[in-house]
């Protein structure tokens, strides 16, 4: 007569399992949008705290959660490989040999996930837990490798997914089922595990206190580490009064200085500045220029921009084309965006020059705007 299923994983282990699960799928989902940002930075965390909270319960958890558990050699791996090929691999109550050493490759990857983001976020954000630890360059570095990371993770996640479904069919029982429920069919002599609901309960509040707050509609971004130069008074009344004033930071110093040189021919029209005021406001630009500039927008300005090319309008820099590359036509010609150079309708911090991805909240879109404001440099 066949042995009524005893629980094998306790709650802390499934708790864990959903959250990871949870987790890795909102950083996924989110990855593609950098309005999603703030979804991201959070979904990260989750997974960084569930490796930390697992990693820490296999010190303390139950016999199947246990890091003892998973001491497996590779002798005993290849074995079981060997056994499932031929047909008579055994069944185990907790992780098979395989199952063993591909959950300890999955967390792996995933904490290098986790650890490469954390330097994404600080180098090209300056936020985080490396926040002013990691300059631009490190950070920026950093983000191929957390993107193939990332892939890694993906294609281990359809592997899993399809041993799961392989051994629940050669086992004859529910796999995915079981991590939900904890039960699962008593091999002999084994014993079921205690339930541990106290543990999982104070896990779930640490979850909780730690996402709860950065997910708040009302929440602050999380400040830079390095504030970005502040729209010059001089510079915004000078040239504010004729067109949008985009921050200094979003051209090279070079395109500047070609700009006040040709000041009687700016876009067809003669600017009439005094020697002195013409020569203050070019010591403002260049001075906030994108090459002097500590902010991501400044940075991909800089490096995007050939050295033999010096644009005269923002949008015509490599990186704002690449960064807006996605964006319909019809955007830019809908309420209240209206145009190319009102930079403020979709960044909230366009005055400041930060131009952060946590900052970008695009308007609906409504009817187009007749006429458009004009163009700015």
């Amino acid at each position: 007569m066949e042995r009524r299923p005893i629980r094998t994983w306790d709650l802390p282990v499934r708790l864990l399992h959903l959250l990871l699960a949870g987790g890795v799928a909102a950083a996924w989902l989110s990855s593609q949008d950098a309005r999603d940002l703030r979804v991201h930075v959070v979904a990260g965390l989750l997974v960084g705290l569930v490796l930390v909270l697992r990693a820490a319960w296999g010190l303390w958890g139950t016999e199947h959660a246990r890091w003892a558990a998973f001491r497996v050699p590779w002798r005993a791996v290849r074995d079981h490989a060997r056994g499932l090929l031929r047909g008579d691999a055994p069944r185990f109550q907790g992780h098979n040999p395989l199952a063993t050493w591909a959950m300890l490759g999955g967390l792996s990857l995933l904490a290098l996930v986790v650890l490469t983001g954390i330097g994404v976020q600080a180098g090209e954000e300056g936020t985080g837990l490396l926040a002013g630890r990691l300059d631009r360059d490190r950070g920026v570095a950093l983000h191929g490798p957390h993107e193939l990371l990332a892939w890694a993770v993906l294609g281990w996640l359809l592997l899993h997914l399809a041993g799961v479904a392989k051994e629940s069919l050669r086992t004859a029982e529910n796999l995915p089922l079981s991590m939900v429920h904890g039960r699962k069919r008593p091999e002999p002599g084994a014993r079921p595990v205690p339930a541990r609901v106290g543990a999982a309960l104070s896990m779930l509040a640490v979850v909780a206190l730690a996402c709860a707050g950065p997910l708040r509609p009302d929440a602050e971004p999380a400040p830079a580490a390095v504030a970005p130069p502040a729209l010059d008074p001089l510079y915004a009344r000078e040239c504010g009064d004729c067109h949008e004033a985009w921050h200094p930071s979003l051209l090279p110093a070079r395109s500047w200085l070609l700009l006040m040189a040709t000041q009687d021919d700016h876009f067809g029209e003669d600017l009439g500045l005094a020697p002195a005021l013409a020569g203050q406001l070019q010591e403002l630009l260049v001075l906030h220029a994108a090459e002097l500039s500590p902010t991501e927008a400044a940075w991909r300005v800089a490096r995007g921009t050939p050295p033999d090319q010096s644009p005269l309008r923002v949008t015509d820099t490599p990186a704002w084309r690449e960064a807006h590359a996605d964006l319909p036509e019809e955007t830019f010609q809908s309420e209240p965006v209206r145009s190319r150079n009102r930079c403020e309708a979709c960044h909230e911090d366009a005055a400041t020059g930060a131009f952060a991805h946590r900052g970008i909240h695009p308007p609906d879109p409504g009817l187009p705007a007749d006429p458009p404001p004009p163009e700015a440099p």
